[in-house]
Parts: structure tokens; sequence; C-alpha cells
């Protein structure tokens, strides 16, 4: 089961890449934008959800930049 983080982030990243089965390309800035006001997520905050969305394989990344580069 999904902590309330990671099925929100989640849940948008699915909705910004539709259903689709094609790779797109989606900003930090998009996903933080969309967040409810009840759950600010930093850069490195929101990384780190998306690592574990990929490493439960939920999500898969063909890049990602890390959040302490930007």
């Amino acid at each position: 089961m999904l902590s309330l983080e990671c099925q929100t982030v989640y849940d948008l990243i699915r909705q910004i890449a539709g259903e689709e089965e094609v790779y797109k390309i989606i900003e930090a800035d998009e996903i933080i934008e969309r967040l409810p006001s009840g759950l600010p997520l930093s850069k490195v905050q929101l990384s780190a959800i998306i690592r574990e969305l990929k490493d439960r394989e939920y999500i898969c990344l063909l890049y990602t930049s890390d959040a302490a580069d930007d």
C-alpha cells in the first residue's frame, strides 16, 4: 500500500501522462503546482517519492535528473 504522498503523486503523474502507452516528459514543477494545498512537497521530497514509485514498479522512468542538482 502506498502512503498518501506517494498515492497523490502517482495519481497526478497518471493525470498528466494520460492513458496512452507513450513516454512523456513531466517537470517536477508541473507536479508540485498540482499538489493539494495540504500536501506541500519540496523537489527533494518529490524526487524521493518518484524513486520509490519507480522502485516499486508503479512507474517507468527513462531519465530523471536529481532534485539536488536543481
